[in-house]
């Protein structure tokens, strides 16, 4: 596989790829699959090296049943990789060993989803301040933000 084969060849390579749970073709160019998260770390690596190396964007969703994790790759094709997590202690293996650029897309997953990138060496805040407290995530459906109290000038 590579991304000068066309996408329905790809399709088809993906289809028959272990641990992938489904395959679709979304749009010209954009192909998406649903994998295993045990399955997820090696499918990501497979994909690397077959030259889909460059990581667009790595984002999460909560689902309200659970986490989607959806890591996008890719050059002239996009292959967007989606793992569906458990609400409680969502966990997965980190692919920085893999794509070392992956890192700080999953310090800010961690921070605002609260995911565990297992082996990810630097999970430290990044985009919430030192003092926020521990285990509230502020994109999970169930965060509620505090209204600030008006100002009241004498």
């Amino acid at each position: 596989m590579s991304t000068k084969m066309d996408d329905q060849s790809i399709l088809d390579e993906l289809q028959k790829r272990s641990g992938v749970l489904e395959a679709k073709l979304t749009s010209p160019r954009r192909i998406t699959i649903l994998v295993a998260p045990l399955d997820y770390h090696a499918i990501v690596a497979d994909l690397a090296k077959k030259g889909f190396e460059h990581v667009l964007a790595l984002t999460s969703v909560d689902a309200g049943d659970g986490i989607d994790i959806l890591l996008h790759l890719g050059r002239s094709t996009l292959i967007t990789v989606k793992v569906k997590l458990p609400l409680q202690n969502p966990e997965i293996a980190s692919v920085v060993d893999v794509l070392p650029g992956i890192s700080i897309h999953e310090r800010e997953v961690h921070d605002l989803m609260g995911v565990n990138f297992l082996n990810n060496p630097d999970l430290s805040r990044f985009m919430l301040s030192e003092d926020w407290p521990e285990g509230v995530f502020p994109l999970r459906k169930c965060f509620v933000p505090k209204v600030p109290e008006p100002i009241r000038r004498p």
